[in-house]
């Protein structure tokens, strides 16, 4: 499907609405008064997207405000109820059954075994190396960014074949364009 907005014709897919294709038909960019037509429209884009994402934030937040509302109303109703309703979901339950249920949800009674957990992690990781190495997990990683200069040199000289029996590669230099609007 075609469609032209600004004298900028735009082949979009009908199915997800994407923008295959953009072409400007007999526009080309020749002076200054042209560049400026290019970036203005991009600007007016720009100014599109940074009040959908203004629109989006707020939204967000708004939600935010509704759900944290919501979560301290739900709080305040189990920390008023939970033990009446366990008292009465226990006295109710079928024999042999761990659950009450009904249609609105249900109250469930679990057993959770004893376990250790960590209360100081300085102190537990000092225990673990002394007396069971095995417990303590070690992460090791390679950066770049901290390798020796010479080494750093010696790589982006080298063979391609000595950067991969490294375990390296060469990201080729590369020129960016960048267009701000300011927005």
């Amino acid at each position: 499907m075609k469609e032209t907005i600004d004298g900028i014709q735009y082949d979009v897919d009908e199915m997800t609405g994407e923008i295959t294709a953009a072409d400007a038909p007999g526009f080309a960019i020749e002076d200054e008064e042209s560049a400026k037509w290019v970036l203005q429209r991009i600007i007016h884009v720009d100014t599109q997207l940074a009040a959908v994402a203004a629109e989006k934030k707020a939204l967000i937040d708004n939600l935010g405000v509704l759900e944290s509302r919501l979560l301290r109303r739900k709080e305040g109703l189990e920390h008023r109820f939970t033990d009446e309703l366990a008292r009465f979901a226990r006295e109710n339950l079928d024999k042999g059954k761990k659950s009450w249920v009904c249609a609105f949800g249900s109250v469930s009674f679990r057993t959770n075994p004893a376990r250790l957990k960590v209360s100081d992690p300085e102190k537990a990781l000092a225990w673990g190396l002394a007396n069971d190495p095995a417990s303590v997990k070690t992460v090791q990683e390679f950066q770049i960014s901290k390798l020796k200069e010479e080494f750093k040199t010696r790589f982006m000289e080298d063979s391609p074949t000595s950067r991969a029996a490294a375990g390296l590669d060469l990201a080729p230099e590369q020129e960016t364009v960048q267009i701000k609007t300011g927005v």
